[in-house]
């Protein structure tokens, strides 16, 4: 017979006694520098929030470095004086601190006793699944892409390489070990049926949406802050600074577009690397028109983009989600995106799509759309209605609650 939701509550409580916890209590690993204003960092605290009020007690594991969030607790692994990366991407750092990260959760669950853990990322996964065969603990995977897409994506192993088939066997292993797995796109979900013969009924879609502070009023938009004219067009790229995400190819399309309307102006937020490419923007002679922030507080960014005409991500990969253009949309800003599956299911009728993955194809699509007028504005507006109706973390939360369930069962 199943062992009902309370009994198991139960038998998770401390040793002599029989009531359950007011709430009950999962164990979230993020093997990554928690939190870091980027994309994945993005989903697990929005993700977080979600099951707060689901009436979860959540802590997340996580680090030595990063910021801690308000009313998230945030635990973390020992100090590692030398490693300071807070950008994405693979690093043989890791190897070490995601030992860490599992000594740091394994003490955690004597004392903590979880109902569940939650792993993010494959290494989080990862990590979930041995805990979880270990202590006895169900666990989901959340995934955000393909581990050994990523690290084509980043050069950092070649398709034939040794490194690159160890990992593609790690990969699934990691991907049929979880109790359950939560993908953040319908494209994750196709991949892992594909290519790691995942059973249908062990993956769910939980895609990126929208936090509820993005809907409030964002107050004034802040223009004089910036210097920008009032008179000037604003073109606004969110994200790490990568090849991945497609910063090389904003660099090359930003002076085409200079060229035909000298009343635009690009503001870029993200990091690492931003002073580079300011400098190189002075070298090849339109610093004066694009803005680099830096890294900018998640928390703070809805004002930003409201002062912003047209959003653009020329982001590469074709698996990973892509979790700007939901913020993007909330703001109320056409978007114009590369086209692929990720994109279309986010933005469906909404978006701006560029066919040919090049600086020339970006640059034009961003000339006809600023040369777009009403009918942008429009899309722009139906964007945000839609991320509203369906984009939201709210909307999620049901999903995830059936997947807790089922697990729990």
């Amino acid at each position: 017979m199943a062992m009902n939701f309370r009994d198991l509550l139960v038998r998770r409580t401390s040793p002599g006694t029989t009531e359950p916890p007011d709430r009950p209590r999962v164990l979230v690993i993020a093997p990554t520098p928690f939190f870091a204003d980027r994309g994945c960092h993005v989903r697990i605290y929005e993700e977080a929030q979600v099951l707060q009020d689901l009436g979860y007690e959540v802590e997340i594991y996580t680090y030595p470095i990063g910021r801690d969030l308000p009313g998230i607790p945030t635990r973390r692994t020992i100090p590692v004086p030398w490693y300071r990366k807070l950008g994405p991407g693979p690093s043989y750092h890791k190897l070490y601190l995601d030992v860490l990260l599992l000594l740091t959760c394994a003490r955690s669950i004597f004392t903590r006793r979880p109902v569940l853990i939650h792993g993010h990322l494959h290494e989080g996964a990862l990590l979930a699944a041995v805990l979880g065969k270990c202590f006895g603990i169900p666990c989901v995977a959340d995934l955000q892409g393909s581990l050994t897409r990523e690290l084509s994506d980043y050069d950092f192993a070649g398709n034939q390489s040794l490194i690159y088939r160890a990992l593609r066997t790690v990969e699934g292993w990691i991907d049929r070990s979880a109790g359950h797995i939560v993908a953040s796109s319908r494209t994750m979900r196709d991949d892992l049926i594909e290519r790691f013969d995942v059973q249908e009924d062990q993956v769910t879609v939980v895609e990126d949406g929208v936090g509820k502070g993005f809907f409030e009023d964002p107050g004034l938009p802040h223009r004089e802050l910036y210097g920008i004219s009032t008179t000037d067009r604003v073109v606004v790229f969110l994200g790490v600074l990568t090849e991945l995400q497609g910063i090389e190819i904003l660099m090359q399309a930003i002076p085409t577009v200079l060229s035909k309307h000298v009343d635009v102006t690009f503001l870029v937020i993200g990091y690492p690397d931003e002073d580079v490419f300011a400098s190189r923007a002075e070298r090849e002679g339109f610093g004066d028109d694009v803005i680099f922030t830096g890294k900018m507080d998640y928390l703070a960014i809805s004002q930003t983009l409201s002062m912003c005409d047209l959003a653009i991500s020329p982001k590469l990969s074709e698996t990973e989600g892509n979790g700007k253009l939901f913020n993007y949309m909330a703001a109320g800003l056409p978007t114009l995106v590369f086209d692929n599956p990720v994109n279309r299911d986010i933005l469906g009728d909404c978006g701006i799509y560029v066919e040919s993955r090049t600086a020339d194809a970006f640059a034009s699509k961003i000339l006809e759309t600023l040369d777009g007028g009403e009918a942008t504005e429009t899309l722009g507006e139906k964007a945000r209605e839609r991320a509203r109706r369906t984009c939201s973390w709210a909307s999620n939360a049901p999903i995830l609650q059936r997947v807790y369930e089922k697990l729990l069962r």
